[in-house]
């Protein structure tokens, strides 16, 4: 069965009450960046941000032949969306620009 996960997003949403009422300033805006993430089989399924028609695909780490990879997707130019299977810190490292709301290219 599939554990499809909404804590991250929880514990987000958590942090961005906590931080006003604790007095601290919020870091920045809302990105929407249709995150989810999914338990398969023993390995960890994560996806962030949108594919374009027609996007551009190229691997970050592994290959699909590979028990573990993540895939960068996008326009010609620009990263617009991160695909993980089974490589959690490197999808955190990858997506995270996407995250913050910052461009990210395919050089990363």
């Amino acid at each position: 069965g599939a554990t499809v996960g909404a804590g991250l997003g929880a514990a987000e949403q958590a942090r961005r009450v906590a931080r006003p009422i604790c007095g601290v300033a919020e870091p920045g805006p809302v990105i929407d960046d249709f995150y989810f993430w999914s338990d398969q089989y023993g390995l960890r399924l994560q996806f962030a941000g949108r594919v374009p028609p027609q996007p551009r695909i190229a691997f970050a780490v592994g290959a699909p032949r590979d028990e573990k990879f993540v895939a960068l997707c996008g326009t010609q130019e620009q990263v617009t969306a991160v695909f993980s299977c089974g490589s959690p810190r490197d999808f955190n490292r990858l997506s995270a620009p996407l995250r913050r709301g910052e461009p990210l290219s395919f050089a990363a």
